[in-house]
């Protein structure tokens, strides 16, 4: 089970986020071109982890995303590299 929220992060989480990235959320561009009409286009995010977790910040809510064969790699190396910080 993985966990979840909608609501804001707390104060000292957003800034240890804010230090990893500044600008996530959408992009309002279609580098990949649009892929259906939910199409919001790019979205920028970051991988960190907390507190033994991996936690994924989208910078706003969203149902889904889509990526490139590439961009899974990328998210999968990421993903990897800090569940092995977590287990740390």
């Amino acid at each position: 089970m993985a966990h979840h929220g909608s609501g804001e992060l707390d104060e000292e989480f957003r800034k240890m986020l804010k230090k990893q990235e500044k600008n996530f959320g959408a992009t309002e561009r279609f580098p990949e071109g649009k892929l259906n009409e939910a199409d919001e286009g790019e979205i920028k995010f970051g991988v960190t982890e907390k507190d033994g977790k991996v936690v994924l910040n989208f910078g706003k809510e969203i149902k889904w995303m889509a990526a490139t064969p590439e961009q899974a790699k990328d998210l999968a190396g990421s993903l990897l590299n800090k569940a092995r910080e977590a287990e740390s």
